[in-house]
């Protein structure tokens, strides 16, 4: 199971941005059983992502990859009767409504095998938090296509019985993709004390490989709506959306709606 809860808040901090989230992985520990906690301190990767979503509304997502992480950190934030919160730099914020989106591995596979239509053979992604990978101990804050599909590749073989990972299709991947438009900025994302390079921003790439090869990528980057991509997706990085050229950022169905729950 994939699933996604998007929560409407309001908060009393004007200044309230991204920077903000390792305060939201903070406030979702609290929430959490001590015992689930101590597993995903284990985990790697995470079955999980958490960010924040701000513009004119802001918006907490919490999204899981498996049944297990939907039961253990998706439900208990669903459910939770508080509405009203501290977080641990004094912010106070309250929850104004919570929705909840569920979706399968299992419907994204299923899209890969249809060969009823041709596939666009561009994408386009909008990283919406701070994105940065990590490469020969270093950080690389620059959208390198082989790191964002073996990000995804791994992940994806993380929460199924599937294995995407594969060298030759990681290297045929990235040897068939282009990147033919961005408009992106540098991020740093602040941890404690240290600042993660990253960067955030839109980018479109085409893939000018066969059919199977397109919808290879456009399910990896479907799936990469869930999972986020490259470091610290649990602490808010990595968040992204795959936008439909000629209209607005794709999206599964919804399994269910819970409206202004408080």
């Amino acid at each position: 199971m994939l699933s996604r809860l998007k929560i409407e808040f309001t908060t009393d901090n004007q200044s309230f941005s991204f920077r903000k989230s390792s305060n939201m992985h903070g406030l979702l520990m609290q929430i959490l059983s001590s015992e689930y906690c101590e597993k995903l301190h284990s985990m790697q990767p995470v079955p999980c992502s958490q960010y924040l979503d701000l513009g004119e509304k802001k918006f907490w997502i919490i999204t899981g990859l498996t049944d297990e992480a939907y039961h253990n950190v998706v439900e208990p934030v669903l459910n939770i009767r508080d509405s009203e919160f501290q977080l641990d730099d004094g912010s106070s914020l309250k929850f104004v409504s919570r929705e909840l989106k569920l979706g399968s591995k299992k419907e994204i596979v299923e899209r890969f095998y249809d060969t009823s239509s041709e596939p666009d053979r561009s994408v386009t992604l909008e990283f919406l938090t701070p994105a940065s990978f990590k490469s020969a101990s270093r950080y690389v804050n620059l959208p390198d296509m082989r790191l964002l599909y073996q990000s995804w590749m791994n992940r994806f073989t993380a929460a199924s019985d599937m294995e995407m990972f594969d060298a030759g299709t990681l290297q045929q991947l990235t040897d068939s993709t282009v990147i033919t438009a961005y408009r992106l900025r540098s991020e740093y994302f602040p941890l404690e004390q240290v600042r993660i390079p990253g960067f955030t921003g839109r980018m479109t790439f085409r893939i000018n490989g066969p059919a199977t090869m397109i919808r290879y990528a456009r399910m990896l980057a479907e799936f990469g709506e869930y999972s986020g991509v490259g470091i610290k997706t649990f602490l808010g990085m990595g968040a992204v959306r795959m936008v439909q050229h000629g209209g607005g950022a794709s999206g599964g169905k919804t399994g269910h709606q819970e409206q202004g729950r408080e």
